[in-house]
């Protein structure tokens, strides 16, 4: 099994999308998309299915957003 555990941490209540892209922006996963209340989350992208390459983690919320690479290997 290809797993990857995406961690992050929210300060207030907000609404959160979690995005998975390709290298060519398409989305292959949406993880989450709702209101969370504060706290730290821990989400599993399992990438079973998925050619090798390079992918993209978007985390948007409220005014914040975040993306980072990550290796299918």
């Amino acid at each position: 099994k290809k797993l990857t555990n995406i961690k992050f941490n929210l300060p207030y209540r907000t609404k959160v999308t979690l995005l998975i892209t390709n290298s060519y922006g398409k989305v292959v996963d949406k993880l989450i998309s709702c209101v969370q209340e504060p706290g730290t989350y821990e989400l599993e992208f399992f990438a079973d299915g998925l050619p090798k390459g390079t992918y993209f983690c978007h985390l948007v919320a409220d005014n914040f957003s975040d993306t980072r690479e990550m290796e299918l290997t």
